[in-house]
This record gives structure tokens, C-alpha cells and sequence, in this order.
């Protein structure tokens, strides 16, 4: 019996020692992937100057890191280190790492012909370098709001059913996929514009352009949530209905994913009007708009919480969400003196009609295509692909009809390009 405990004491020592190890090493890894993703973040604003080129070029950049980081992840991860020695999870680490770094690298030739040549410079009394520090410390005060609010949902998904933080964390991570795909990039690519109309005060311009940007959110944001709405359950399935995720685990999530999709917009609108209040140096509004979302959670999830158990949480989320989303609208539309709201309006209407349209179409395609190719996963596989192209073709085909001069104008640039990539 000694000689067993002290076996275990032993075997417990070891792995302790590998996790320290391996956590060491993978959080290293992670450090240098923030910072190949902050000088990524600089070049955006140095090297994009046109507001649609640069949500295309921040949308592309997008998907790039994104195939990089699978790959990258899967290969390294899954496939070749660990045949010499590497945990698996480190792999993948080096994969994310891998994924950062081509967001960063495949910018630098573009870095290069506008003029930009790197120096390393250590001033700490330059004025601009205070200016930032202090623009900067409210901005990491609002962020600790997000961290808040996850640690908020947990605890309450944690009172929920077994498996309710499962579902929403599965759920959560379908969703970011449109997040960061239009997001993140409609974020990044505003705020060099806004910045720079600003530092000219030029208002004006400086409205147009987070009102175009609003408008290309809709235009990207609700019909992603329309098809994920519409096509919750099949999506949950094909992607993780197998082994041990059952049949109930896919409806779970689905009705998490489907909640989680109603705050699309609104969470691309938060990322857009931010960078605004930051162009106009005033970050203190941001960070009470982050303490007012994570008080509206809290009193949503315990309005709702014992009616919707988990699912509570996921329409918490999209609704605090919005709740910020209005603050910032109102606050910003008396700091500008006003923005068209009327035409944005007007485009929403539109937009959501027609996504509308959309996700009714591609809900009743995909019940026929499944009756028509019966059960398996190659089939799911076919009409669920099949369904999301039919959906994206609908959805061009209506929207082109409707006026849109956001679209009509990313549409033309989207065919220049493609021309300009053919004449190459």
C-alpha cells in the first residue's frame, strides 16, 4: 500500500511538472503572437487609406489567419510534433503563432511600397507617446468589463443543466467566425479613416464614413445571422454531432447559437462606433457603455434564467449587447450633432427583409435536400454546403435589387479587383 501511494505521489509530481512546463512554454508562444498581432494592428493603419479597400483587404487578412491558424494547427499540432515529443496543445499553440504571423507578414509587402521603412525609437517624453498612455489606460479599464461578463455567464451556466457551459461555449465559437470575418475587420478598418477625418475636423467626412460602415455591417452581419438562424441545427451537427455530442447536445446548442445570432449586428456596431468616441479622443464613453452591458446582463439572465435556463444566458449577451450598441448610437448622434440616421434606417429595413427572405428559402431547401438525399454525414455535408451557397446567391441576387449605395459600391470594387486579378 506504501509502496502504491508513493507510486501515485510520484506519478502526480510528474505530470505537474510537464503541465508547469508545457503552460510556460504555450504562454510564451501566445506572447509573441500578441505582438505580431499589435504590429499587424499598426499596419493596418498605415498602409490602407480607402474605406472599402481596406474592409476587403481587413476581411481577406481575416480569412488568411483564420486558414493559417487551422492548418498551421492541425499540421503542427495534430500531425508533426508530437512525433518528437511535443505535446499536442503546444503544437497547436505554434499553430495560433503560425497563424498570427501571416496576419502580420502578409502586409509587409504592401508596407513596403508605400515608403514605410520600421525604426526603433525609445522617447518616453514624446508628447504623442503620453497622449497615447492616456487614452489607453480607460480603454483597458473597459476591457476588464468583457472579462467580467464571461465571468459572469459562466457562473450562471454553471447553476444551469449539465452541459449548459458546453453548449454555449460551442455555440459562442460559431459565432465568432462571422464576428471576426466582418466584425473585427469593419472595426479596424474604421478607425484610420475616422482618425484621420478627425485630426482634420472634418466631421462630415468623418460621419459618412462610420455611417457607411454601420450600413456595410448590416449588410454583412444580419444576413450572417439570418443563415445561422436558419440553419442552427444542421451546422451544429455536421460540425460536432459525433462520438459522444448527441442528438440533444446539437438542439442545446443550436437554440444557444440561434440567440447568440441575434446580437450580430449589434456586436459589429459596438466594434464600429468605439474606434469613433477613440478618434475623437474621448474614451471614458466606451467604457461606461461596457459597465451599462454588463449591468443589463446581469438583469436579463435574472429575469429570464428560470424560464430559459442556459439559453438565458446566450439572449443576455445579444441583448446587453444591443442595450450598448443605443447608449453609444444616442451618445454619439449629440457629440456629432447628428448622423443619417434616417438612411440607416432605411438600409436595416432592407437588409433585414431580404435576409429574411434568404433564411426562410434556405431553411425549406435544406428540409427538401435532406428528404431527397436521406441520412449520413456526406449527405448533411452536401446539403448544408449546397443550402449556404443557394442562400449567399439569393441573398446578392435580392440585395442588388434594393439600391444600396454601400453595396453597389463594394460590389464595384469587388469586380475591379477580380478584373485587375485576371489581367495579372
Amino acid at each position: 500500500k506504501t509502496y502504491k501511494n508513493q507510486l501515485s505521489m510520484s506519478y502526480k509530481a510528474s505530470f505537474a511538472a510537464i503541465f508547469v512546463r508545457v503552460r510556460y512554454r504555450t504562454s510564451l508562444l501566445l506572447l509573441l503572437l500578441f505582438f505580431c498581432s499589435g504590429c499587424a494592428a499598426l499596419i493596418y493603419e498605415i498602409v490602407w487609406f480607402q474605406l472599402l479597400e481596406l474592409v476587403i483587404g481587413s476581411t481577406g487578412v481575416s480569412i488568411g489567419i483564420l486558414l493559417g491558424t487551422f492548418m498551421g494547427g492541425m499540421c503542427l499540432g495534430s500531425l508533426l510534433l508530437p512525433r518528437f515529443g511535443v505535446p499536442a496543445i503546444e503544437g497547436m499553440a505554434w499553430g495560433t503563432l503560425v497563424g498570427g504571423a501571416l496576419q502580420l507578414l502578409v502586409q509587409v509587402p504592401k508596407l513596403r511600397r508605400v515608403g514605410y521603412r520600421p525604426q526603433v525609437v525609445f522617447d518616453w517624453r514624446d508628447e504623442g507617446l503620453r497622449q497615447i498612455i492616456k487614452l489607453m489606460l480607460p480603454a483597458v479599464v473597459g476591457l476588464s468589463a468583457s472579462q467580467i461578463n464571461v465571468f459572469i455567464n459562466t457562473f450562471y451556466a454553471s447553476s444551469c443543466e449539465q452541459g449548459s457551459v458546453s453548449w454555449l461555449n460551442y455555440a459562442y465559437r460559431l459565432v465568432h467566425l462571422p464576428q471576426g470575418l466582418f466584425g473585427v475587420a469593419l472595426s479596424v478598418a474604421t478607425l484610420p479613416v475616422v482618425s484621420r477625418f478627425a485630426a482634420h475636423r472634418d466631421l462630415t467626412a468623418m460621419k459618412e464614413a462610420f455611417s457607411s460602415s454601420l450600413a456595410l455591417a448590416m449588410l454583412l452581419t444580419i444576413p450572417a445571422a439570418a443563415g445561422l438562424i436558419a440553419l442552427a441545427n444542421p451546422i451544429c451537427a455536421v460540425i460536432f454531432q459525433h462520438g459522444a455530442f448527441t442528438a440533444w447536445d446539437t438542439q442545446q446548442t443550436a437554440a444557444a447559437l440561434i440567440l447568440y445570432s441575434l446580437g450580430l449586428f449589434a456586436f459589429a456596431g459596438v466594434k464600429i462606433l468605439v474606434p469613433v468616441f477613440y478618434a475623437l479622443d474621448d474614451t471614458k464613453i466606451p467604457v461606461v457603455g461596457s459597465f451599462i452591458t454588463v449591468a443589463a446582463n446581469i438583469i436579463i439572465i435574472n429575469l429570464t434564467i428560470a424560464s430559459l435556463s442556459h439559453q438565458a444566458i446566450a439572449l443576455s449577451t445579444s441583448l446587453s449587447m444591443l442595450v450598448n450598441l443605443l447608449f453609444l448610437g444616442v451618445v454619439l448622434y449629440r457629440k456629432v450633432e447628428g448622423y443619417p440616421v434616417r438612411d440607416l434606417l432605411i438600409t436595416l429595413v432592407k437588409v433585414t427583409g431580404a435576409a429574411g427572405i434568404m433564411a426562410v428559402s434556405v431553411w425549406g431547401v435544406h428540409s427538401l435536400a435532406i428528404s431527397w438525399l436521406g441520412g449520413g454525414l456526406l449527405a448533411a455535408i452536401i446539403a448544408l454546403g449546397g443550402s449556404i451557397c443557394l442562400g449567399v446567391a439569393l441573398y446578392v441576387g435580392l440585395i442588388s435589387l434594393l439600391n444600396i449605395p454601400e453595396f453597389q459600391d463594394l460590389w464595384e470594387d469587388v469586380k475591379s479587383r477580380w478584373r485587375r486579378t485576371g489581367g495579372e
